[in-house]
């Protein structure tokens, strides 16, 4: 073999050997980047609907409250089956 092409496959194994080394230490931290990306938007998600979630109750509750309020402004009477409407001493 002669020496030109020893030097020729060395400088081919070393500069694949170069360009998998610069990939590796570009693909490594943009992985880690984008995991932490995803943790943080699944975080962010869930407060988003944790807001959601407190926006409802809150217009539940509302509503509910003033069909309550309703409810308790109603006599008695007005629970009846048998509701008697006009002068009670007519037939």
């Amino acid at each position: 073999m002669s020496s030109s092409t020893l030097l020729s496959r060395f400088a081919g194994w070393r500069l694949t050997l170069l360009l998998s080394l610069i990939f590796l230490g570009l693909a490594l931290p943009t992985g880690v980047l984008i995991w932490q990306a995803y943790g943080q938007l699944k975080w962010e998600a869930w407060y988003q609907y944790r807001g959601m979630a407190e926006e409802l109750t809150r217009r539940i509750d509302l509503g509910l409250r003033e069909h309550v309020a309703q409810a308790e402004q109603r006599s008695f009477a007005d629970y009846g089956f048998l509701v008697l409407a006009g002068d009670p001493r007519a037939n």
